[in-house]
């Protein structure tokens, strides 16, 4: 859990919003972070303007996505979702800050890539490299870690549904759409939209995804 604590800083000029990490159930060990944060009237336009500082100070990777305006006001940035890699630290409540900068500013750099075209999207996250089919979704087509084959290209993977007769029906051959929504340096999130469908006799759709 995130507590956003009151920021100061006037309309216009640069500004810090300190943002605690304080751990759910008592159980610490978060590593990557996302949570909604809420900014005040005329604090940022745009998400290039945000940027993430550890308890040390330095920057960590981050990522945002706007969820609502200020539309009545000046139309700027009213809840953000922010989504960053936690610093390595001995604190049990860590104080992250959220930085506004009006002036553009450079970001860290992480291993996470997406390439794609008509027939896969492939992420890479350094690691680990994950191969989704956007024609016959089965939810992870193919798996790497470190070098070596987890999961192999195979039909039958993703979700499956099943009718009273036995018949089972697969989102492999249902697929109607498979793309990236989200992407950034800390996560990447990919959507699939379709029907389980079925090659036996009698059967039918069996519900969407």
């Amino acid at each position: 859990m995130i507590l956003a604590l009151a920021s100061g800083a006037g309309v216009g000029a640069d500004f810090k919003l300190p943002l605690e990490l304080r751990p759910n159930n008592g159980k610490d060990g978060m590593k990557y972070i996302s949570n909604g944060v809420p900014l005040e009237v005329g604090a940022a336009m745009n998400t290039e303007q945000l940027h993430v500082l550890g308890p040390d100070g330095k920057e960590v990777p981050a990522q945002f996505r706007i969820l609502a305006r200020w539309w009545r006001q000046d139309n700027s940035i009213r809840w953000v979702l922010a989504d960053f890699i936690r610093s390595e630290t001995e604190q049990p409540k860590p104080t992250y800050t959220l930085v506004v900068r009006k002036a553009p500013a450079a970001r860290p750099e992480t291993a996470l890539t997406v390439k794609q075209d008509a027939k896969m999207i492939r992420i890479d996250t350094g690691a680990a490299q994950f191969e989704i089919d956007r024609k016959n979704f089965n939810l992870l087509n193919r798996v790497v870690v470190d070098g070596k084959t987890f999961v192999h290209p195979d039909e039958s993977l993703g979700s499956v549904t099943e009718d009273p007769a036995g018949r089972k029906y697969y989102s492999s051959k249902g697929t109607r759409e498979v793309k990236v929504i989200d992407q950034g340096p800390v996560r990447v999130t990919v959507m699939a939209k379709g029907e389980h469908r079925s090659d036996e006799e009698g059967a039918s759709d069996k519900g969407l995804y």
